[in-house]
């Protein structure tokens, strides 16, 4: 029932406090199937003279972020990554020296369009990391809950929540249990507020 004159119960109204902005916000829903980490270029060998520029990559199922592997000779190499971010901008990343531990990138990649690798030794593989690239930059974190095959997350040690006002930087980190669950097949489903304006 609705009293003469009422506001439709879906569309809230606010009434700031006199000095106070306000914003306004909607409701989105994500939802994904992300595959268990994979390998997107196979070991790579470097060139001791000149750079190696790598076209042949495997396509990303969710945006995510990136590992770089390099091979005990390769520690050292410069990397530079062109991709596109969730919306297809293109973005660039450059690991100016790749360690002999991870290599992860910043930013969650839709896809990669080359991988170029500094002149040296040794051997490069690229895989699949585990963050989780958001639809949306977000000013503060604003995402509700997150639930994976249909249990919530939040919460959980090892989730956090990355927002900047670049889009392929704002991340999800997921618990390590969640992670290797990845199948493409259970559901990520992220409830979150983006801003209208």
């Amino acid at each position: 029932m609705r009293y003469p004159n009422s506001a439709p119960l879906y569309e809230p109204r606010v009434q700031p406090h006199p000095g106070v902005s306000t914003l306004e916000a909607r409701i989105a829903h994500y939802m994904i199937a992300p595959k268990a980490s994979s390998t997107i270029v196979a070991a790579t060998a470097l060139d001791e003279e000149d750079p190696v520029v790598i076209t042949e990559i495997s396509a990303i199922d969710v945006p995510r972020t990136l590992d770089i592997v390099p091979d005990a000779s390769a520690i050292g190499a410069k990397v530079t990554i062109i991709g596109t971010d969730m919306a297809g901008n293109e973005i660039t990343e450059i690991i100016a020296a790749l360690v002999a531990t991870t290599n992860v990138t910043a930013n969650a990649f839709r896809s990669v369009k080359s991988i170029e690798v500094s002149a040296g030794a040794g051997t490069v593989t690229v895989k699949t990391s585990n963050n989780i690239g958001l639809p949306a930059c977000l000013r503060h974190s604003t995402v509700l809950d997150t639930l994976f095959d249909n249990t919530s997350i939040t919460g959980e040690t090892g989730y956090a929540v990355a927002v900047s006002d670049t889009l392929a930087v704002n991340q999800l980190t997921l618990p390590a249990a969640t992670i290797a669950a990845f199948d493409g097949k259970k559901l990520l489903d992220v409830y979150l507020l983006v801003p209208t304006e």
